[in-house]
C-alpha cells in the first residue's frame, strides 16, 4: 500500500457504511482511518487496480465493481473518475433510485449561530451537489480560493461515509498531468450554448479596472476555464455619461464580436453568462500555462538560443493572428499587444486581453499600456491596424532585453530617445527588416501579412479564407474603439507593397519546439 497515491479515504458515519467498509469483499481496500486509528476506512487510490477500468473505483453488487455493497444496495450505485483534462475527480450517480449525493462539510462556529454559543466549531452540510438531471458532480479536493482542503458528505442510499482528501501533492500532480495533456489547438474548444455554469473559484489570474479574472472549475463536468468577471456598475461608471444598461448592452456586442474570431492563436471566449438582476457578466474562457513573461523567466536548458527559438515561434503565430484580425470586414485592432497579454501552452502562443470594454469610443482616444503605444496613440492621431505591429515589435524587444533596462528605458518622458533605444535594439539583435516594426511613420511599417510572406515565405496564412464579422456593406460602419476594435473598412482594399527579401530570412530561425529546464 502506498499512502503517497492516495486519491481519498471513506471514512463511515452511519452503521450501514461501517458495514460497506467491514464486507469481507473491501478488504482489500481497508485501512486506518486518519482521523480515528482504532476504526478502519475504505481507501482509493492510483496504486489499486480497478476492476472497472477506466474508471478510478465502481460501488455496486456485482464481482465486477470494486467496493461490493451489501443487500438493499442495486447492482450499479455510482462510480469515480478523473476528467481527462483538468485531472479534476467526478462522481456519477447510476443508481435506479438516484440516491448517490455528496454535499460538503462545512465547519462553522456557533457563536454566529447563536448568541449564547460557546465558540466551539460545529459541522453542517452545504448544498447537494447531484441534481436529477445531471448526474454527477466534481468532487473537489482542494486547494480552492478558500481552502487548503475539502471534506465531503459522501451517501449511497442510506450509508454515510465522510471522504477525506489524500495527500495535497497528489492532488496537484493529477491537475497539473490533465491540465498539460490538453493538444495545443485544444485550447479553442467548439463554443457551446451559453449554460449556466457552476462553478467554484480556485485562485486568481488578474484583475483590471473592469473587473477581476479567477481559474474556476466547472462542478458539473470539471472543466477548468478563466472566468472574466465584468463589473457592469464600476465600468460604466468609467464610461462618462452612459447608463449601465448601455454599458452591458455595449460589453455583449463586443463579447459576440470576439466569439467569431475563430483562429489556433487567439483565446476563445466558449460560454458567456448574462444575468439582468447581476452586476457582473460572465466570460468563460481557456486555462493556459502562463504568459510570454512568465515563459521567459524560466530557466532553459538552451540558454539564448531557446529564448531566440521562442521569439521565432511567437513572432510567427502572433503575426498569424494579427493577420487575422486585421483582414476582416469591417477591421479589428487590438490595439493593447504586450506580453502579459500573449498567453502559451506548450509551445503555441494564444492572443488575448483582458480588458474587455474600455471607455473610449473615438479613433484618436489614448489606449493601451504606455511602454507599447505607438507614437500615433500617444499624440491621439489616427489610428490604423499599425499600433498592432508597432506593439509586437515593442513586444520583442522586451523579450530580447534586460526587463530592468526596458522598464527604465521606457519611463523617459522623452518619446524620441525612447523610439531610438527600440530601433537601436531590433538592429542590434536583429536586422532592419524588423526594425521597421517600430518605425515612428505609420506608413513604414510592414502589413503582419507583409512580415509573414518575408520571414515566412513558405508558411500559409488564415486571412485569405476568413469571412466577414456581419453582413455589412463595406465602408458602411462607423469605428467603434476599445480593447479590440473595429475600424471603417477601406472602400479598396490596399495592394500589398512588394519588398526585397531581407538577408534576415536567412538568420529568423523557423518555429520549433523548445525545452524548458
Amino acid at each position: 500500500m502506498d499512502i503517497d497515491q492516495t486519491v481519498f479515504y471513506l471514512s463511515s458515519r452511519n452503521r450501514y457504511a461501517s458495514e460497506i467498509i467491514k464486507h469481507p469483499d473491501n478488504s482489500n481496500r481497508t485501512c486506518q482511518d486518519p482521523k480515528d486509528p482504532k476504526k478502519l476506512c475504505l481507501r482509493i487510490g492510483l496504486d489499486q487496480e480497478s476492476k472497472s477500468p477506466p474508471f478510478l473505483v465502481s460501488f455496486g453488487r456485482r464481482d465486477q465493481n470494486d467496493v461490493i455493497l451489501g443487500k438493499g444496495f442495486p447492482n450499479a450505485q455510482c462510480y469515480f473518475d478523473f476528467n481527462n483534462e483538468s485531472g479534476e475527480l467526478l462522481l456519477h450517480d447510476i443508481s435506479e433510485a438516484c440516491d448517490t449525493q455528496l454535499q460538503e462539510i462545512e465547519s462553522i462556529n456557533n457563536d454566529y449561530e447563536d448568541e449564547d454559543g460557546d465558540g466551539e466549531t460545529k459541522e453542517k452540510l452545504g448544498f447537494p451537489q447531484i441534481s436529477k438531471t445531471r448526474r454527477r458532480c466534481v468532487v473537489l479536493l482542494g486547494p480552492d480560493l478558500y481552502h487548503d482542503r475539502i471534506e465531503w458528505h459522501f451517501q449511497i442510499r442510506n450509508a454515510r461515509f465522510r471522504l477525506i482528501p489524500g495527500p495535497t501533492q497528489l492532488i496537484k500532480e493529477l491537475q497539473v498531468k490533465g491540465s498539460l495533456a490538453l493538444e495545443p489547438h485544444s485550447t479553442s474548444p467548439k463554443q457551446g450554448s451559453d449554460k449556466v455554469i457552476r462553478f467554484r473559484k480556485l485562485k486568481p489570474l488578474g484583475s483590471g479596472s473592469q473587473g477581476e479574472v479567477h481559474e474556476v472549475v466547472d462542478l458539473d463536468t470539471g472543466t477548468h476555464y478563466a472566468c472574466k468577471l465584468v463589473d457592469v456598475m464600476k465600468g460604466a461608471t468609467e464610461w462618462k455619461n452612459h447608463t449601465g444598461k448601455f454599458y452591458r448592452a455595449r460589453v455583449i456586442w463586443e463579447v459576440e464580436m470576439v466569439r467569431n474570431l475563430m483562429h489556433p492563436h487567439i483565446v476563445p471566449y466558449t460560454h458567456v453568462r448574462e444575468l439582468v438582476a447581476s452586476p457582473n457578466i460572465q466570460i468563460f474562457m481557456p486555462v493556459y500555462e502562463g504568459n510570454l513573461y512568465n515563459l521567459l523567466e524560466e530557466p532553459r536548458v538552451d540558454g539564448k538560443e531557446g529564448v531566440r527559438d521562442i521569439i521565432s515561434q511567437m513572432l510567427y503565430q502572433m503575426l498569424q493572428a494579427l493577420d487575422f484580425v486585421h483582414s476582416r470586414n469591417p477591421q479589428i485592432i487590438h490595439r493593447d499587444i504586450k506580453p502579459p497579454n500573449i498567453l502559451y501552452r506548450g509551445n503555441n502562443f494564444f492572443l488575448t486581453d483582458f480588458g474587455i470594454a474600455k471607455a473610449v469610443d473615438t479613433s484618436n482616444t489614448v489606449v493601451g499600456t504606455p511602454n507599447y503605444m505607438a507614437p500615433e496613440v500617444r499624440e491621439k492621431r489616427e489610428q490604423t491596424s499599425k499600433v498592432d505591429i508597432w506593439g509586437l515589435g515593442v513586444t520583442v524587444v522586451a523579450c530580447l532585453e534586460n526587463p530592468k533596462d526596458f522598464e527604465e528605458e521606457g519611463s523617459r518622458t522623452d518619446g524620441e530617445k525612447w523610439y531610438e533605444y527600440l530601433q537601436k535594439s531590433l538592429s542590434q539583435h536583429h536586422s532592419s527588416s524588423l526594425t521597421s516594426m517600430v518605425s515612428v511613420d505609420p506608413d513604414g511599417r510592414p502589413a503582419a501579412d507583409e512580415l509573414l510572406r518575408q520571414h515566412w515565405p513558405t508558411g500559409a496564412t488564415l486571412s485569405s479564407a476568413a469571412a466577414p464579422l456581419s453582413p455589412q456593406p463595406r465602408g458602411t460602419i462607423t469605428p467603434i474603439l476599445m480593447d479590440w476594435v473595429r475600424t471603417v473598412p477601406e472602400t479598396q482594399p490596399a495592394r500589398p507593397v512588394k519588398r526585397k527579401r531581407s538577408s534576415y530570412d536567412a538568420q529568423l530561425p523557423p518555429p520549433k519546439r523548445f525545452r524548458k529546464a
